[in-house]
């Protein structure tokens, strides 16, 4: 009993060199797919960032031109500007005594305007990501080899 099993053949040698090929390329090709995988995450990380840039960028070339057209009202309201067209237009200043004021219920006047931000930390609003980009690898290779629907952005 105290035999030892010995194999009545061998392994042909080109046979163990093609599980070996078989076996290393195996290694190779999961490599390359989980390469694939994190590129592809990359890539969709980098494009979101450049959205996000775009986005800032848009948004504050609104914000000056904001800015701009409120200075543009600003001058056009300015009382130098008023006078010179009510003169030009042919209104002459009316003394105290023979101005008629009228008392309309309901009107507030004009708003007030105000054309500084008000003081204090600039905030930025918080930026929600899309639960694509919160998943981790593990987790989404979980949800794909058990065929569970991936987490998408719309929901």
């Amino acid at each position: 009993m105290a035999q030892k099993l010995i194999q009545a053949y061998q392994q042909a040698p080109w046979r163990i060199q093609v599980q070996r090929l078989r076996t290393v390329l195996l290694l190779i090709l999961m490599f390359a797919i989980v390469t694939g995988i994190y590129l592809f995450i990359s890539a969709q990380a980098a494009m979101a960032g450049l959205n996000i840039q775009d986005g800032e960028f848009y948004r504050e070339k609104m914000q000056r031109e904001i800015a701009s057209l409120k200075t543009q009202l600003g001058t056009v309201n300015s009382i130098a500007v008023m006078e010179d067209r009510a003169s030009k237009a042919g209104f002459k200043p009316a003394p105290i005594d023979q101005g008629m004021y009228v008392s309309v219920t309901g009107y507030t006047g004009k708003p007030q305007v105000n054309l500084a931000p008000p003081s204090g930390p600039d905030l930025i609003p918080d930026m929600k990501l899309k639960p694509a980009y919160t998943t981790s690898l593990s987790e989404w290779l979980f949800r794909m080899s058990a065929g569970l629907k991936p987490v998408s952005g719309g929901q």
